[in-house]
């Protein structure tokens, strides 16, 4: 999760990852933290680093050293602290660490991020039907993010109901329930979507930034080696993504009311924009630059320019009116 983030950190066996992620386990139950290791599939016989999801609480209430000290019982184990993960070594001998990598984590996305982090790359492989459909499928729920051409201006969270979000993606959530015991499995279940096409793993179909990413992760470039001799099904994904419009808001129809209102506020706001923007003032006054910026920013004081829902309901008339009055 956190990548090679411990120098010095090595694979173990079962029975090391085993033994390590119990005596963790009752370090943070001791001070009242909660916690869960990430399962991986069942076969798995060696791992390069332990995944244990914890209360956020735990980064509120204790420092990386003081992790380090009073969890991991090691006042010199190095860490490394990214975002909302925090890699600590666990010391084995006198140079080599298993890395472990704590994933804060707030109560109300506790149990879809424990879902979609388990069972190796699953989550980042189901998300790729979710992406089709103009979805983003994470640790933090299912989202709708919504833009203006590369602009995000907003999201709607679907759900935090991590059965309800397999649902509407083609998967059965009790199959998902019972776990996997090998890639096989994870394979196959990932592929058991109707919606399911093998093109859209493609390293060639996958922007630079994905391709990149993807290709450093062991599972995922597995999937891609599994994929060559897969006959099953392949959907044909509509590239107009507001085709799924109805189906999603069939599932989550109180999201309707949320993106209806978000299309409503883009709309006004790219109505304003026209009335009023520094091309139109420039256009006016024959002002560039700084003097353009200090004259924007005047007009926005003097009048109701920064208030979108008074400046949409004037017309575009008044407004060059009063930025010729402002001048004169």
């Amino acid at each position: 999760m956190g990548g090679n983030a411990i120098v010095g950190a090595v694979r173990v066996d079962k029975s090391t990852f085993n033994s390590v992620t119990a005596l963790l386990d009752y370090e943070l139950e001791c001070r009242d933290y909660k916690s869960q290791v990430i399962a991986a599939y069942r076969e798995k016989q060696t791992f390069g680093d332990v995944d244990i999801l914890v209360s956020d609480r735990l980064f509120k209430e204790m420092t990386p050293k003081q992790i380090a000290k009073q969890i991991f019982l090691d006042e010199n184990a190095p860490f490394s602290k990214n975002g909302n993960v925090l890699s600590v070594g666990w010391a084995l001998n006198a140079s080599t660490y298993l890395q472990v990598d704590l994933i804060a984590t707030p109560e109300e996305e506790w149990d879809f991020a424990l879902n979609y982090f388990s069972w190796n790359d699953i989550g980042n492989l189901i998300g790729r039907i979710a992406h089709k459909m103009g979805l983003k499928f994470g640790h933090d729920g299912l989202w709708m993010p919504m833009r203006d051409g590369t602009n995000l201006f907003h999201s709607v969270l679907l759900t935090r109901d991590f059965d309800e979000a397999l649902k509407l993606l083609g998967y059965d959530p009790e199959v998902y329930a019972c776990g996997f015991d090998s890639l096989e499995d994870i394979f196959k279940y990932t592929a058991s979507s109707p919606y399911f096409n093998p093109s859209i793993y493609l390293l060639e179909n996958r922007n630079h930034t994905a391709r990149t990413r993807d290709r450093k992760r062991k599972v995922y470039m597995e999937f891609l080696d599994w994929l060559v001799n897969y006959e099953g099904n392949q959907y044909e994904w509509n590239p107009d993504k507001e085709q799924y419009l109805a189906q999603i808001f069939d599932h989550f129809p109180e999201a309707e009311i949320e993106y209806d209102h978000a299309k409503e506020e883009l709309y006004v706001q790219q109505e304003v924009k026209k009335k009023f923007n520094g091309l139109i003032v420039a256009d006016l006054t024959g002002l560039q630059g700084k003097d353009l910026g200090e004259l924007m920013s005047k007009l926005t004081k003097t009048y109701p320019f920064n208030d979108k829902d008074a400046l949409y309901g004037m017309s575009p008339e008044e407004i060059i009116s009063k930025i010729k009055e402002f001048q004169l």
